[in-house]
């Protein structure tokens, strides 16, 4: 089953919840990646953060090249707080 979804983690059709410990569809095939992820410790919903590409431009002073951004911000979501 982890192979699984290590391939489908890989081609972008599933992305990992660290702070869940669970796995959520991709909403496209697109392979895009997000800014991170914004988790609700009550409800547990997950919202997307588009990626802005801030952690290119971060980056790009150090010569460093970013490949992958794993951002979870834990909290309460609207309809929580």
């Amino acid at each position: 089953m982890y192979r699984s979804l290590d391939l489908l983690m890989a081609i972008g059709l599933v992305q990992k919840v660290i702070t869940l410990g669970a796995y959520m569809a991709c909403p496209d095939s697109s392979g895009r990646s997000t800014a991170g992820l914004l988790v609700c410790t009550c409800c547990r919903a997950v919202e997307r953060l588009p990626d802005p590409g801030l952690a290119a431009t971060c980056a790009a002073p150090a010569g460093f090249l970013v490949e992958r951004v794993m951002l979870e911000a834990s909290g309460l979501c609207p309809r929580c707080h």
